[in-house]
């Protein structure tokens, strides 16, 4: 990993979403910006006010239409980001979002996952029954992964939509919670830990070992892989980092 940038506002970076090797858009807590160099500057995007505070993640369908979480629920934007609007129908306090094409996207709370199929025009509660989700990974139209790091390290995966979850990784012994999670494919897996530490997995996620972590008071809240290759991290103290 490399630090492409360091802000200079000190805010925690949440959530990033990569369009191409130039072009991208990031969240902080109150911000959204955008590079059109490869992270070498940004420049804050939104003059707008919302309900929705405290942003936590960024996914975008295309470069006009895109999405982002926070306290209060979610938010559309259909200009590129320069202006957004309160999507209705959640209410929760909202943390991952992703879309995996046009019209199937899903997003993830507390103690909620919720699924759509037509492009966020409507969402549908998957009833995962598992309380304080930490981080959550969306992999393709059927699959995703929710973890909850309070008390028990536990990972739980479905393959069909959100209709039913299994255990697929479970562990006590930890003293440390997950932060957030990445799967670039069904077994090829990294996860941010609290106390500034990088895990991988080749399995699945059923097992982990700890990786090399470019960070020393600082932690990942957002990864974003392009390939098993390439990839991007942003987090506390206003870190960018990318992976070559």
């Amino acid at each position: 990993w490399n630090v492409v940038s360091d802000t200079s506002i000190n805010i925690s970076c949440t959530g990033i979403h990569i369009f191409d090797s130039l072009n991208s858009v990031m969240c902080n807590s109150a911000q959204i910006k955008k590079t059109t160099d490869g992270g070498l500057t940004w420049t804050t995007s939104n003059t707008f006010t919302l309900p929705i505070s405290n942003f936590a993640d960024i996914s975008f369908i295309d470069a006009s239409t895109g999405f982002v979480t926070g306290t209060g629920g979610l938010a559309k934007s259909t200009d590129g980001g320069i202006t957004w609007s309160v999507v209705g129908g959640i209410s929760n306090d909202l943390n991952q979002i992703k879309f995996i094409d046009a019209t199937t996207g899903w997003v993830s709370g507390n103690n909620c996952v919720y699924r759509t199929i037509n492009g966020g025009q409507t969402w549908t509660n998957c009833n995962v029954n598992f309380s304080n989700i930490t981080s959550a990974f969306f992999l393709n139209t059927t699959t995703a992964f929710v973890n909850s790091s309070i008390g028990q390290n536990v990972i739980k995966k479905t393959t069909d939509g959100g209709l039913t979850w299994t255990t697929v990784y479970n562990d006590n012994t930890l003293s440390d919670g997950q932060k957030t999670m990445w799967y670039v494919d069904a077994n090829v897996a990294i996860e941010s830990r609290l106390l500034n530490r990088l895990r991988a997995s080749s399995d699945g996620g059923v097992t982990w070992a700890v990786s090399t972590s470019p960070l020393t008071n600082q932690v990942i809240n957002d990864f974003y892989f392009t390939s098993i290759n390439s990839g991007w991290a942003v987090g506390t103290k206003g870190v960018i980092l990318k992976y070559n």
